[in-house]
């Protein structure tokens, strides 16, 4: 039994020492950023407060005191409730647990398409792109009193059900989730496409009802539970302050004229650096690499992610925070999909290159040994990483990755070449 848990370890001792790196950093982290979030003093006016509330005392929802949709948002501020820690202490927990599991799912899950090394390679990308940004730093990591770890815990547990065709283990994910926040939905249209696509290459409406008929009892649960909550949870209308705190002075966030104020909005910030902060700023130089991918390996992301990006990016319209950015985390499991295949292609695009010039060099006379080019790069995509000194370089921060791949490969070749001429001599 002892060999068998010993055989097991060594073969996991690579991701062992990664998430033990990744558990590091996130105490680190969490030395560094402030673990407290003062309320308003004008009162419970902000996200924070409600959860606070929720958390003294769950029942509260029912007392008319928290606005929609905070008051839906049960599950966490329900653990909250009955676990006998301090408030503080529980969302700290919470939420220190939530990432550390998501840094685990999210390689989980990039294994289900990668190799061992560019799975790990993605939960680098993240850790540098998204978690170490000064916005997700302060907002997530400060901001204790939240329920968005956990929110984007599901959303990686339900990629990673789809994704491994396990129907039940995504219901319950969709469930709890929902619970957690109702943008867990978004997942929705994922899980349908997904499978349809597994079994058919084209759409086709009579197929496309077969495979919704099939599988809308998996969505169910998480649906009845959703209008159930806004059944029996009455909100407490927008508070006057509330409105005008957010610079929508005494408008009706209901009414038509609200949401077109909202939409005015978003052109104005997009006229702006609005553009490039939301395509880039939020994700880093990520959407470059994803250019580097074969068309249709971006049609089938598409096809899939489409509309759940979207969705994703619908939220800045209706979302009344300045730190809208956070909108946008729930969907980075495909952009981060994307630009593991994008850099990968890279890799493959300047291994085949020279993979050719090396052939070349081997007509001379040394008998070519077949091996896998692409073995043991663990060392060289950590080295990678870190000579992005921050996540703002943009197109310096993909030549930096090409030069370095391509001195790699170089490097590789002719230490092989050097090795395989002392062989022949």
């Amino acid at each position: 039994m002892f060999k068998k848990v010993k055989n097991i370890l060594l073969k996991i001792k690579i991701e062992i020492i990664v998430f033990i790196c990744y558990f590091i950093l996130l105490i680190i982290i969490r030395i560094i950023i402030p673990n407290s979030w003062i309320l308003w003093s004008l009162g419970y006016e902000s996200d924070n407060e409600f959860y606070y509330m929720m958390a003294e005392d769950i029942t509260c929802i029912f007392d008319r005191i928290i606005i929609s949709p905070f008051c839906y948002r049960i599950l966490e501020p329900f653990l909250i409730y009955i676990l006998p820690f301090d408030i503080k202490l529980s969302f700290t927990l919470i939420g220190f647990i939530s990432y550390f599991l998501i840094g685990i799912m999210l390689y989980l899950t990039l294994r289900i398409h990668f190799n061992k090394i560019y799975s790990i390679l993605g939960l680098i990308l993240f850790i540098i792109y998204i978690e170490c940004t000064n916005n997700f730093l302060y907002v997530e990591f400060a901001a204790v009193y939240n329920v968005d770890p956990l929110t984007y815990l599901f959303f990686i547990c339900c990629f990673y059900a789809i994704l491994k065709r396990n129907k039940i283990l995504y219901a319950i994910f969709l469930f709890l989730g929902v619970l957690t926040k109702e943008c867990i939905l978004f997942t929705i249209p994922v899980f349908f496409l997904y499978d349809y696509y597994r079994n058919y290459n084209k759409f086709k409406i009579k197929n496309g009802i077969k495979s919704f008929l099939k599988n809308s009892k998996y969505i169910l649960p998480a649906i009845f539970s959703f209008l159930l909550l806004r059944l029996i949870v009455i909100p407490l209308p927008i508070p006057e302050h509330y409105v005008w705190y957010m610079g929508y002075h005494e408008t009706d966030y209901m009414s038509f004229e609200f949401f077109l104020m909202m939409i005015n909005r978003e052109i104005d910030m997009f006229k702006g650096d609005g553009f490039s902060w939301y395509i880039f700023g939020a994700w880093g130089i990520l959407p470059i690499f994803c250019l580097f991918n074969n068309t249709e390996d971006i049609w089938k992301w598409v096809r899939i992610y489409g509309i759940f990006i979207c969705c994703a990016y619908i939220q800045l319209i209706i979302g009344k925070t300045y730190f809208r950015a956070r909108f946008l985390y729930v969907a980075y499991y495909p952009i981060i999909y994307l630009s593991v295949l994008g850099i990968k292609r890279i890799n493959d695009l300047i291994g085949n290159y020279i993979q050719k010039s090396k052939n070349q060099i081997y007509i001379i006379g040394i008998k070519k040994k077949k091996k896998d080019f692409h073995n043991n790069f663990l060392f060289f995509y950590i080295v990678i990483v870190f000579m992005i000194v921050y996540y703002y370089l943009f197109i310096t921060g993909v030549i930096i990755i090409i030069a370095s791949l391509l001195s790699f490969q170089i490097v590789y070749v002719f230490l092989n070449f050097n090795n395989m001429s002392s062989e022949f001599s």
